[in-house]
């Protein structure tokens, strides 16, 4: 996901999850050493239906949504 972003020259990129924020570091990494701002969120489903989708503004909201998996 990040090199394409990278080629398409994006300057932030999200990555959410069904219910967790599962595998947020390894993104955040990658993104960060390819200078893409990394967004993180959370998909919430109840069964298979979307509920919403729910973005961290900041680092606070990331800790917020890793409070909840």
């Amino acid at each position: 996901m990040v090199a394409e972003a990278k080629k398409y020259k994006l300057d932030a990129l999200t990555l959410t999850h069904i219910n967790c924020t599962s595998a947020v570091f390894p993104f955040i990494q990658e993104a960060q050493k390819n200078a893409i701002h990394p967004v993180i969120g959370i998909d919430f489903r109840n069964g298979t239906r979307r509920q919403y989708i729910g973005l961290a503004r900041n680092q606070d909201g990331i800790h917020e949504g890793l409070a909840s998996d």
